[in-house]
């Protein structure tokens, strides 16, 4: 079974269109725009996975006339390659690095090779510098009245043609058939790190555009109505702000007036009922769940061997010179959907509670089959367990692919090693270094700071892996508002020292993006901030952030200074307050019993009373909180803080306290509070649908500890709100990043 194949089989076949639609892109600049045949495919290796988990590879090389692929990096000389190829097709990224590999590489071919060049989400400034690169016959004026979107190609020289290929978000996490996957992702490197830190203009270009892709597709999973239709939109952060104005001033009018008359708009607008809540956050609200190491099943998974678009590569066994011998898996079978969102405490018992039951109906086979004295009502049982019989046998298959992905998870943590080997385990043993880590994470909220750092120090002579070090200098700084300058020189000099310059540049890195925190004076928390969000928390009054209902055409007054922003996404750590504090008040760390009030099985509010089960020490993602905050409120214990409307709100929670950057709440069209309206029951074509719609936008990228959250969070929802519709969550967001991806970045 092929890539593309395993997918489909559990792919929902709504939301799945989006993957669809970017593979028909795709093979239509390769039918239609390829003359040549004997063509070499030049590969952007970060592609490559991306391609794969869209359609099989050998779909392209049947349009593409290709037999032959190599990596656009690769370190062989290109006239040892190219031979007698006609035709060279390049596929890539926009980047830097991809600029200049494209330029070297076409700048050596003779004239008589003819290049096509596919570029994803091919932009106008990149077709610029391209042109630039290639000495193309485009002038600056024309490439800025290019329609990329509408051309079949631009051509930059006589042998030269550029392609876009338009590719929507990727469905990455199926649900159920009724609205598709629960999470988009447009699949930046480092889960949009990058773009976020660097070039955040770029990312909240492409999350505006994912949005309205989402807007299109909606009449197919709204039971037939017209589309998605925005009643309430929130926003925390700048850049969050700046995608909202986008979405709702720009994009949004221009997919109307494109595709509707204008009295269609105009009832779209002012009539019709609104069906769904927008929330954008970003990634600089909450470093903490970007730092820790992730305990959910999928996290986990995450965290030791890097999933791929849900393809994963892990060690089955040490094989000397060779080094290591991959066992290659995809993650999208039924059993992982069950499983990924689960502590991986769980797994070990769901799998043997399945083992046993599959063993017993076996069993029960086996009995019947050898029974001499079988009667008629028996023969009706063997046929229904022969029947069965396939699905038994899958599932025994499932049972043992995820039973050795767990032994490995165990021998990695405890070993540092997923082999099998006796001797290799007890050499793995004596560092024990994962493990020591985990325990110091969950151990991290009880140390005081001064014993937090001796811990660092202490992996540092311990010779950790740097990764390690460095997760532990980030957790240090997020719980105390940053570490003393002091402390900071000692630990720098000292991993500098271990192991090299290179870490200094990573931290380095870190600070830059304010990711990292030195403190330049003597406390471990500056005593303005405490006493900023002290103060706050005393406050009765609304905070300086509640926002009154407003109608579109005023809905972004005071945000002006919006169209200023762009240059950085790390250019302010997105706590402004004391993040003990910030802890204790959004009730991080739950201890009361809280009681599910769903009995649905398999539900993860049945198997958890708080959602604690993804992080190290038990605690809850801040960005969950955040959403959670808009629905729910019984979880602020240290501060109670009611919610006085039945329409979402953050009214009165002093957000612009805690958290940098503005705060947006607007109501466009939710009635929730109108009495009048309810007593009416006013029954627009859109309330007449099963769900109601949270589509969470995460500017910066999201970690799968926080995906599992928020599913905990869809579920306790719909389990507090009995009679009324379900909310169906659909995360939309750059990328799936975690500690790893971060570090990755900043030792660039």
């Amino acid at each position: 079974m092929t890539q593309n194949e395993s997918t489909l089989t559990v792919s929902d076949p709504v939301l799945s269109v989006l993957n669809k639609k970017s593979v028909e892109n795709l093979l239509s600049i390769l039918q239609t725009g390829i003359y040549t045949s004997n063509n070499l495919l030049v590969l952007d290796q970060q592609l490559s996975n991306l391609i794969n988990f869209l359609t099989p590879f050998s779909k392209l090389k049947e349009i593409g006339k290709f037999e032959k692929i190599v990596w656009l990096n690769n370190e062989q000389p290109w006239s040892d390659i190219l031979g007698s190829f006609n035709g060279l097709i390049i596929m890539c990224r926009e980047s830097t690095d991809n600029l200049n590999l494209v330029s070297k590489l076409i700048n050596t071919l003779p004239k008589s090779i003819k290049v096509y060049l596919v570029v994803e989400n091919l932009s106008k400034a990149f077709t610029y510098e391209l042109n630039q690169e290639l000495n193309g016959d485009l002038s600056f004026n024309s490439t800025i009245e290019l329609n990329l979107e509408s051309q079949k190609f631009v051509k930059l020289t006589s042998t030269v043609k550029l392609y876009n290929w338009s590719i929507n978000p990727i469905v990455l996490d199926p649900e159920d058939g009724s609205t598709g996957g629960s999470v988009l992702s447009l699949e930046q490197p480092y889960g949009g790190l990058e773009s976020y830190y660097t070039q955040p203009l770029e990312q909240i270009s492409h999350l505006s555009k994912a949005f309205i892709n989402l807007l299109q597709l909606s009449p197919h999973f709204t039971m037939g109505h017209k589309m998605l239709k925005l009643k309430n939109i929130y926003a925390k952060g700048d850049h969050s702000c700046l995608l909202a104005k986008i979405i709702q001033d720009e994009k949004i009018p221009d997919y109307l007036n494109e595709q509707m008359s204008p009295l269609e708009s105009q009832f779209y607008l002012e009539k019709t009922k609104g069906n769904t809540d927008l929330v954008i956050l970003e990634r600089n609200l909450d470093s903490s769940a970007l730092a820790f190491n992730q305990l959910n099943y999928q996290g986990l998974i995450d965290d030791l061997f890097k999933i791929d678009l849900n393809n994963v590569s892990i060690p089955k066994e040490e094989t000397g010179r060779d080094g290591m011998l991959l066992e290659k898996l995809t993650l999208q079978d039924e059993l992982y959907h069950d499983l990924k969102h689960l502590n991986f405490a769980s797994i070990g018992h769901k799998l043997n509670q399945l083992a046993k039951y599959i063993q017993n109906e076996f069993s029960k086979r086996d009995s019947l089959l050898h029974n001499d004295q079988t009667e008629n009502s028996d023969l009706t049982e063997i046929k229904k367990l022969v029947n069965n019989l396939g699905s038994l046998t899958n599932k025994q298959e499932l049972i043992k692919k995820h039973t050795f992905i767990s032994e490995s998870i165990l021998n990695s943590i405890k070993f540092g090693s997923t082999s099998t080997n006796p001797q290799l385990k007890s050499t793995y043993s004596q560092l024990n270094e994962h493990e020591e880590f985990l325990a110091f994470q969950n151990d991290l909220f009880d140390l005081e700071y001064k014993a937090q750092i001796l811990k660092v120090r202490e992996f540092i002579v311990k010779n950790f892996d740097s990764n390690l070090v460095l997760m532990g200098v980030l957790l240090v700084s997020i719980v105390n508002d940053g570490i003393r300058e002091r402390d900071y020189e000692i630990i720098l000099t000292e991993v500098t020292q271990n192991y090299g310059l290179l870490i200094k540049f990573t931290l380095d890195n870190l600070i830059r993006y304010h990711i990292l925190r030195i403190l330049h004076t003597g406390g471990g928390a500056t005593s303005e901030l405490f006493g900023a969000a002290l103060a706050s928390l005393s406050l009765t009054g609304h905070s300086n952030e509640d926002s009154s209902t407003t109608n579109q055409s005023t809905s972004f007054q005071g945000y002006e200074n919006l169209n200023s922003l762009g240059i950085s996404g790390g250019g302010v750590t997105g706590l402004k307050g004391n993040f003990t504090l910030i802890d204790k008040f959004f009730n991080l760390h739950p201890q009361e019993e809280q009681v599910n009030e769903s009995t649905e099985d398999g539900l993860l509010i049945q198997e958890y009373s708080h959602p604690t089960f993804a992080l190290p020490s038990s605690t809850v993602p801040l960005l969950t909180r955040i959403v959670e905050s808009l629905y729910l409120r019984d979880f602020l214990t240290y501060k109670p803080v009611n919610n006085l409307s039945r329409r979402p709100n953050w009214d009165n929670l002093n957000l612009d306290t805690f958290f940098a950057g503005k705060s947006l709440d607007i109501n466009i069209c939710d009635t929730s509070d109108d009495k009048r309206q309810q007593q009416r029951g006013v029954e627009g074509p859109l309330s007449r649908q099963e769900y109601q719609y949270v589509v969470i936008i995460i500017v910066g990228g999201i970690t799968r500890s926080e995906i599992s959250c928020l599913k905990y969070l869809e579920q306790r929802i719909n389990a507090k709100n009995h009679g009324e519709k379900k909310k169906k969550f659909i995360i939309l967001t750059s990328g799936v990043v975690n500690n790893q991806k971060l570090l990755d970045f900043c030792s660039r």
